[in-house]
């Protein structure tokens, strides 16, 4: 994978674990809509979840910390080193920059 999709990915990665746990918060009612969107934008949809009855807000809990494990997860599979695979050609590159072998 090029760094790209890399960064794109711990990008999306986190963008999933805020939700989460705005989501979170909104159910346990710590914060009300008006501090997601303080301008207004959004807020018909955050407050959706505060207005859930307890069953739904249980099953809702239960996605929201999912999604912050899959994302926790996600961002630290993406920012872990890869080994390399060495191909063919970076093997012969490497013979050709050590010279002639001797016997």
């Amino acid at each position: 994978m090029n760094i790209f999709n890399r960064l794109f990915m711990a990008l999306l990665s986190l963008v999933v674990v805020v939700a989460g746990v705005i989501v979170l918060l909104l159910l346990t009612k710590l914060i009300t809509p008006a501090v997601v969107s303080p301008n207004g934008f959004l807020t018909q949809q955050w407050s959706y979840f505060t207005q859930l009855s307890i069953t739904d807000a249980i099953k809702m809990a239960l996605i929201a910390v999912g999604l912050i494990l899959i994302g926790g997860i996600l961002f630290i599979l993406e920012l872990t080193p890869r080994k390399r695979r060495r191909t063919q050609k970076t093997a012969e590159a490497m013979r050709m920059e050590r010279g002639p072998t001797r016997r």
